[in-house]
């Protein structure tokens, strides 16, 4: 038996295997109910005010839950102890507190914070981008069961508080006919439950609409909160904004951040814990790119986009001019087409793209795998165009969203992915999870984040917090005689 499982006389022992705490044997002692029922602050607190004399106690705090998560025989009852006392620091310090804070609210974010509220978690997603650019995207997305269903049977519930007629867009608009319309938007999944396109940022307006009216008290949403630092051992995080900074309290973080997002790295770091990645493979790495485009002559295409290897379906005079773009393989490239819906001149084009050619140039390579596209012979028919009116969509005007927009209408990048190797980490009071993109970079060929979204948010399920014994057995192996009190929640906390 190591060091890591040993039970010391009737002790709980929680000891730091690396810095993962395990807790193993009979618990010692319980805290009773005077000890430890500290009501958390209001959760719907936004601005903090620290008085000064606070100060000093909070170092002193910072320090001991330091010295615990370091020590190797840290005991239950003296956690839960800390615990007491850092909820009732947060409380005097106006510092609203919460089961879980998401940082994100993109699908990812949202999706988890949806599903920790219908568990009956308290949760704060917190956003870095303002209401005008939160929900940017340019992506254009094929999803399939589950999350066709998933989202159906959200506008199925938002019908009653919204109406057929809500506009899933910036603009707001009441508009029963536009393809963005609750109505059209359940004909479209009705219709297609095992495979449509659907626009990136109508599913984060459809999510973010769920949560407001089915959980208005459950998920907290802040805008316009970058995360600035995070504090590990009082597990606060400190937000900036133009508004002013402000900080939330967690027992539990879930990192939905995207790729290239930091949270995590702000308390593995101080917490010793290594932020790893596997490297991934891949079926078609190497250049890529992506696009979001406008031609006329997109009303008439219904392709989906090009197979790798069916160079037999498609125009040979058009598969020499691939050469001409540096493009050497004996393979077409790879390139998928979606197009918002049915009716638009839009199409969001992601594929491969030549090794050695200049990104400058990716609208005459886009001009190229579109008209292969269009040549594929269907019943022996192709369709012919030549796509002269073809351009990257830029967004009229020099506003923050119109700007953001236009950037991202075009991109070529190396396409990797890797995978994070420790996603769930635990931490002093809870644990630190990542979720979505921040987990594992997305295959965008197949629509990966989406699917891996969904999938992350199903599997939460955070740890009781030490300050709850209501399961904790005595050392005589029955239920603890304090067993069945709450979680030290106020009423309108959890129930």
């Amino acid at each position: 038996m190591d060091d890591s499982q040993k039970d010391v006389g009737t002790k709980k022992v929680l000891t730091a295997d690396g810095r993962t705490l395990k807790e193993t044997g009979p618990v010692e002692r319980v805290l009773d109910r005077k000890e430890h029922d500290k009501p958390l602050a209001d959760l719907k607190g936004y601005k903090v005010s620290r008085p000064q004399n606070l100060s000093e106690r909070e170092h002193q705090l910072k320090c001991s839950i330091q010295d615990q998560y370091q020590s190797t025989t840290t005991t239950v009852a003296s956690r839960a102890q800390l615990d007491s006392e850092r909820c009732d620091y947060l409380q005097k310090a106006g510092i609203p507190h919460f089961e879980a804070v998401v940082v994100g609210e993109g699908p990812a974010g949202l999706m988890a914070a949806l599903e920790l509220a219908k568990k009956g978690h308290k949760t704060c997603i917190l956003e870095a981008r303002c209401d005008e650019g939160w929900d940017i995207r340019s992506s254009v997305m094929r999803i399939s069961q589950p999350v066709t269903q998933y989202l159906l049977q959200s506008l199925n519930e938002l019908e009653h508080e919204l109406g057929k007629a809500h506009v899933f867009s910036h603009t707001k608009k009441s508009n029963l006919e536009h393809h963005k319309s609750l109505g059209k938007l359940q004909e479209l999944l009705l219709a297609a439950p095992d495979g449509c396109e659907v626009q990136t940022d109508v599913i984060q307006r459809i999510l973010e609409q769920y949560a407001i009216h089915k959980y208005p008290e459950d998920v907290v949403i802040h805008k316009s909160a970058r995360t600035k630092a995070i504090d590990p051992w009082l597990q606060v995080i400190h937000t900036e904004s133009e508004g002013g900074s402000f900080q939330v309290a967690f027992d539990n973080v879930v990192h939905a951040d995207g790729v290239h997002g930091q949270s995590r790295t702000l308390i593995a770091d101080q917490l010793g814990v290594k932020t790893e990645y596997q490297e991934q493979s891949v079926e078609h790495d190497g250049k890529c790119h992506c696009a979001y485009v406008q031609s006329k002559d997109f009303k008439q295409l219904t392709h989906k986009g090009i197979n790798h290897f069916t160079k037999k379906y498609y125009d040979q005079d058009l598969l020499a001019q691939l050469n001409d773009l540096e493009w050497w393989s004996g393979f077409v490239p790879r390139t998928t087409l979606q197009k918002p819906h049915k009716d638009s001149d839009k199409v969001w084009i992601a594929g491969q793209f030549p090794k050695y050619l200049d990104p400058d140039m990716q609208l005459e390579w886009v001009r190229l795998v579109c008209r292969i596209a269009f040549s594929r012979k269907v019943s022996g028919v192709g369709v012919a165009t030549e796509l002269k009116d073809l351009k990257f969509i830029e967004q009229e005007g020099r506003t923050e969203r119109s700007l953001k927009k236009s950037s991202l209408s075009k991109a070529v990048f190396d396409l990797r992915k890797k995978k994070l190797v420790n996603p769930k980490v635990d931490i002093v009071f809870g644990q630190s999870i990542s979720v979505g993109d921040a987990a594992e970079s997305p295959n965008f060929f197949i629509a990966e984040g989406i699917k891996s979204a969904f999938s992350d948010a199903q599997k939460l399920d955070l740890p009781i917090p030490p300050r709850d014994f209501s399961n904790v057995k005595s050392s005589d192996g029955g239920a603890s005689s304090d067993a069945g009190f709450d979680s030290g929640y106020s009423s309108e906390g959890k129930s």
